[in-house]
């Protein structure tokens, strides 16, 4: 299952997340690609043996001494719920084009070929927010349009989800949803996964 929103394409900051794939830049040609589309300079960074690791080493040491143990295995919950004071136009900034560019499918599609030639189902989510505007859903349409042009591609759209979309409680901001919302679309999602995995 990977999540392919359109904020998760569009995020200025997403070659900033990939940082915690550094230890792993060798184990695939994807994953040094994403971590070095900034160019020649990532490129002469990752000829250091240390590199790769200096940032992880401060994560690594602080789990090494944790007293309690991580219950919620990664989980991170968000507590409280949306302001919406703004919101449309916060929306409108944020999603001011219908389109996404081309270049942002890159890593997307290769990650579908490699599953495709390895025979192995792929679920491509876009996750629920808050609320959409006409260029959020046209590039949701998008994103669909390009998945289904592979086979073993199942697409789940959660953006307006039924008992989710627009409900105050479940969301954190109009991106993430909070515990409760996290809770219930977790569950909703895993009976379509049981179904996709059984057939």
């Amino acid at each position: 299952m990977v999540e392919v929103s359109p904020n998760v394409l569009l995020d200025p900051k997403s070659l900033q997340k990939l940082k915690i794939l550094n230890p792993f830049y060798k184990k695939d040609s994807l994953i040094y690609d994403a971590l070095t589309e900034d160019g020649t300079f990532e490129k002469v960074k990752f000829l250091s043996s240390i590199y790769p690791f200096n940032s992880t080493i401060v994560a690594d040491l602080r789990g090494y001494f944790k007293q309690n143990k991580d219950s919620l295995n990664g989980f991170v919950p968000l507590s409280g719920v949306i302001d919406t004071n703004g919101l449309v136009r916060q929306i409108n900034m944020d999603f001011s084009r219908p389109i996404i560019p081309s270049e942002k499918f890159i890593a997307l599609k290769r990650l579908i070929t490699l599953c495709n030639n390895n025979n192995i189902k792929i679920v491509i989510v876009v996750s629920p927010v808050y609320q959409t505007n006409n260029n959020l859903d046209e590039m949701t349409n998008q994103i669909k349009t390009i998945c289904l042009q592979y086979k073993n591609i199942y697409f789940l759209d959660y953006s307006k989800h039924e008992h989710i979309y627009k409900q105050n409680k479940l969301f954190y901001n109009y991106l993430h949803l909070n515990y409760s919302g996290a809770k219930m679309f977790s569950e909703a999602i895993s009976n379509e996964l049981k179904d996709i995995i059984v057939h």
